[in-house]
């Protein structure tokens, strides 16, 4: 059995007709208005959010000559990886290998996984330079390479963060554009660090020529490190200056209306419709205003002449 939505009373398997039995009222359209002005309600709200985020990631994108200078800048640093920071050379009986320290190992890796299923073959020489470590001859160069090369892992992972950040500055400018100054100045200091070991590395290794290690310092850090300068420079302005967002009339009320529902404090039904009342709502809402009390003027002058 089910039960009339209007007067609540139990209706049995047998009353097949969309008309309660006991009050007559139409079950099938029962609350149709109700339901159809929620919806109303719900479509504008949702429409706000929809358009607010879109004008959002508009303006912190391509609403301005900082923003695309930012945007175009967000790619520099991770590309700048691909000039090497160095080449580590490791030769030792049945063994010489070159590895590049830069974005191309990174690329070679995730190729060879792609087209064999394994890595390159120099990948096994990291095993053994962690084995070095502690060797009397050459640990001092191999701790300094291995942690310039941590280093620049490292700021190569934050290039490949602030590559993506652009993309979710709409959460909310202010706080991400901050979150992308800070991830610039990591990627500045871990650059730094990673050139100032690999050096380091490179001096130990040539005071030892015999040792089997060598290191070939290369400019990619240079790079690396005039990109994260002006990611960092560009964001900063950004932030200083702030970024105004091109709201519609009401767009921001509506939004902030959308967040009270979601969290409770306000019930849909509760709400006017419109909820938020425009310049082009009011105009709507005068013309249709306008439009009845004509058609009752009409009906009024139709009754006169029948009378």
């Amino acid at each position: 059995m089910t039960v009339c939505p209007n007067c609540k009373q139990r209706l049995h398997l047998w009353n097949i007709s969309q008309n309660c039995t006991h009050c007559g009222v139409n079950m099938r359209f029962f609350g149709f208005e109700e339901r159809f002005i929620n919806d109303a309600k719900t479509a504008e709200l949702s429409m706000a959010r929809v358009h607010f985020t879109i004008r959002k990631l508009k303006a912190s994108l391509i609403g301005g000559k900082l923003q695309i200078i930012r945007l175009i800048l967000s790619l520099v640093p991770f590309f700048a990886f691909l000039i090497p920071f160095g080449e580590i050379g490791i030769r030792f009986p049945f063994l010489d290998e070159k590895i590049s320290v830069s974005a191309k190992v990174l690329f070679e890796l995730i190729g060879s996984m792609l087209d064999s299923g394994s890595t390159p073959g120099y990948f096994s020489c990291f095993p053994l330079l962690n084995e070095l470590r502690d060797s009397s001859l050459c640990g001092d160069a191999v701790r300094s390479i291995l942690t310039g090369s941590l280093f620049t892992a490292a700021a190569m992972a934050t290039a490949l963060i602030i590559f993506l950040l652009p993309y979710f500055l709409f959460i909310n400018i202010r706080r991400m554009t901050a979150i992308t100054c800070f991830f610039s100045a990591a990627g500045l200091l871990l650059s730094g660090a990673g050139a100032v070991f690999l050096i380091e590395g490179n001096q130990l290794a040539a005071e030892n020529a015999q040792n089997g290690i060598s290191v070939s310092i290369q400019y990619g850090w240079i790079a690396a490190i005039i990109s994260f300068a002006a990611v960092l420079t560009v964001n900063f302005l950004l932030l200083k200056r702030g970024i105004q967002v091109d709201l519609d009339e009401g767009m921001a009320e509506r939004v902030e209306i959308a967040k009270r529902v979601k969290r409770g404090e306000v019930i849909l039904c509760d709400l006017p419709q419109p909820i938020v009342e425009t310049e082009e709502t009011r105009k709507i809402r005068e013309e249709i205003k306008k439009q009845k009390t004509e058609q009752k003027q009409e009906e009024s002058i139709k009754e006169a002449e029948l009378l």
